[in-house]
């Protein structure tokens, strides 16, 4: 990533050619909430826009989870639950990477 951005929930690291996203939200396991789906979807399309990285690593900070998915209060109250369009953002960012 050219310009380094700070990210409120996820830590990046670049060492040309690698790249790697760090879910940082141990206290909690990781969760999904529309903050860190919406970060990593704009730190993925960052990386993807350079031309230096030919590699990302996803990992997760904490020694017990890599994530345990979506935090079930974020996910609920609509018939389109809030947290989904982030995640599925979040997830097409990873797909367009290919």
């Amino acid at each position: 990533m050219t310009g380094k951005r700070d990210f409120e929930t996820i830590l990046y690291e670049e060492a040309d050619p690698v790249a790697v996203n760090t879910l940082n939200r141990p206290d909690n396991a990781n969760m999904f909430t529309p903050t860190p789906c919406r970060q990593l979807r704009d730190c993925i399309e960052d990386i993807r826009n350079e031309t230096r990285t030919q590699v990302v690593v996803l990992t997760g900070a904490g020694d017990k989870f890599f994530c345990i998915g979506g935090e079930k209060g974020d996910l609920e109250g609509t018939n389109l639950y809030p947290g989904v369009v982030p995640t599925l953002e979040m997830f097409e960012a990873i797909e367009r990477l290919q």
